[in-house]
């Protein structure tokens, strides 16, 4: 069925920049919430805990992701470089 849709495809520095974008966002709701709970006094919380550990674990696979996806664009332009030559 999904095959004979036409989905829209990212190439791979879009979904790279996907990736980075959405690592930043997810960093500066880790940074703003994790204030606030500093604060209020609800840092060493169990369920704060939990939240600041999933936010890293995202942040850190988004980055990992993000970079990946650049070096492979990378790569497949310098051999598309080194082709044409």
């Amino acid at each position: 069925m999904y095959e004979k849709m036409n989905l829209m495809k990212l190439s791979e520095h879009s979904r790279g920049l996907l990736y980075a974008f959405m690592s930043a966002a997810c960093l500066i709701w880790l940074v703003q919430s994790s204030s606030e709970a500093f604060k209020s006094g609800t840092f060493f919380t169990w369920p704060n805990l939990i939240f600041v550990c999933c936010m890293v674990v995202i942040i850190g696979y988004g980055m990992y992701a993000a970079f990946q996806s650049w070096a492979t664009t990378d790569k497949a332009d310098n051999q598309k470089k080194n082709t044409e030559e």
